[in-house]
């Protein structure tokens, strides 16, 4: 006999929101969310674990306050986000005289490690982490712009983890990058007066993993049909 127990909804959710930090043409900004469970043990209906690296600047205003981040707000069947419209988590702009800089590391983390038990209907994880650095810088004589961008999103279930499921189970890793670097002679582009040399510089470094792992050692039971 169940005794009438019930389970109810369980929801976990680790979110950073940080806005621009710097000077006139140089830009930092960092993010980072980490759940780490370690000998815990979880028991509900839906259980929802999620950490994202959240910048709010590119959301729609309309966005209920606190929602919970979902996968689905991170897919781009239209190609909005690879256009960098409304769906970037982690954005920094530089644009400067001379000289632009422009540097945003973001990752987002979820480790369930040994000995945790999760016990649940259905069984949903989801980091996301995404960063964007837009740098242009006009010049007349040296221009240089750099945007050096970092984006992390991992899930790990460790040995000795084990997670069981009624219906369903997903673990979902989402990490993304823009970069747009220019470094321009004037608006017009170049000039045919007063300038007998002029050197302009664009460098870009992004790195950008996502993983989703289960150890050899964790178990993971997932009924449903």
């Amino acid at each position: 006999a169940d005794n009438g127990y019930a389970p109810g909804d369980i929801t976990l959710e680790c979110r950073d929101i940080a806005g621009f930090g710097g000077m006139l043409g140089v830009l930092i900004k960092n993010t980072a969310t980490k759940i780490d469970l370690q000998g815990s043990k979880i028991k509900g209906g839906d259980v929802t674990i999620s950490a994202t690296s959240d910048s709010r600047q590119m959301f729609d205003d309309n966005d209920e306050e606190g929602a919970m981040v979902t996968p689905e707000m991170f897919q781009d069947p239209d190609g909005t986000f690879a256009s960098g419209l409304e769906t970037a988590l982690d954005f920094i702009t530089s644009l400067g005289l001379i000289g632009g800089v422009a540097v945003s590391n973001s990752s987002a983390e979820i480790i369930v490690g040994e000995g945790s038990v999760i016990e649940a209907t259905n069984v949903t994880m989801f980091a996301a982490s995404n960063t964007e650095a837009v740098v242009a810088t006009l010049t007349f004589f040296l221009g240089v712009a750099v945007g050096v961008t970092d984006s992390d999103a991992s899930i790990t279930i460790e040995n000795g983890a084990t997670i069981t499921t009624a219906n369903d189970f997903s673990m979902t890793s989402f990490a993304a990058d823009k970069m747009d670097v220019a470094a321009k002679q004037g608006l017009l582009g170049p000039s045919d007066s007063g300038e007998f040399v002029n050197i302009c510089i664009a460098v870009g470094v992004s790195d950008v993993e996502s993983t989703a792992q289960i150890a050899s050692g964790a178990t993971v039971t997932a009924g449903g049909d």
